[in-house]
């Protein structure tokens, strides 16, 4: 659905317009991993000392655990408000099962937030069947596009609940534009 898919000058910039726009807890935390792409740790570390979030847990690929998987559902709990993990790691490689992950968020009440940057243009993606709440990605690398482009997918149901506080002039209805 149109409605559900943003464009954005990269996917930094979506990433940082999805977290300013959800309402979270904070007292609750943000699960992340430790082969996300840097800046989705960093912005959860930011996101810490700013008192937006109380914690950062990071499930750990090689952590006497069977698989990451195993690890991230471990630290999902009743105050995780955010699971923000790539779907192909920038480093390893790994595709993690989203489905999987998908299951335990729902159930604990958390976003999930995946960054597909290392998945676009590799795998086919179908948003409803790997059950997330937001997808993003850049354009450049397997969309062999140009710096400067992304998109934000949002699940429809999920749209109400956020409070856009990252907009221009023309992300709001009454505009001169529209007069």
């Amino acid at each position: 659905d149109v409605e559900e898919i943003a464009a954005t000058p990269g996917l930094t910039y979506g990433l940082n317009i999805v977290l300013t726009s959800l309402r979270i807890k904070r007292d609750s935390n943000i699960v992340v991993t430790d082969i996300n792409f840097p800046t989705s740790v960093y912005t959860a570390h930011a996101m810490k000392r700013s008192g937006l979030i109380s914690e950062v847990r990071i499930a750990r690929l090689y952590d006497k655990h069977e698989d990451i998987e195993d690890h991230i559902e471990k630290l999902i709990d009743d105050k995780t408000s955010i699971v923000l993990i790539d779907h192909v790691s920038w480093i390893t490689g790994y595709k993690i099962d989203l489905r999987r992950i998908s299951e335990k968020a729902r159930e604990k009440g958390s976003y999930l937030i995946v960054d597909g940057f290392h998945a676009a243009g590799v795998l086919p993606i179908n948003v409803r069947d790997l059950n997330v709440d937001i997808y993003l990605t850049g354009t450049y690398k397997w969309l062999m596009s140009l710096h400067g482009g992304g998109f934000i997918y949002v699940r429809k149901d999920l749209l109400k609940e956020l409070e856009i506080r990252y907009s221009g002039w023309f992300g709001v209805r009454d505009s001169p534009i529209n007069r």
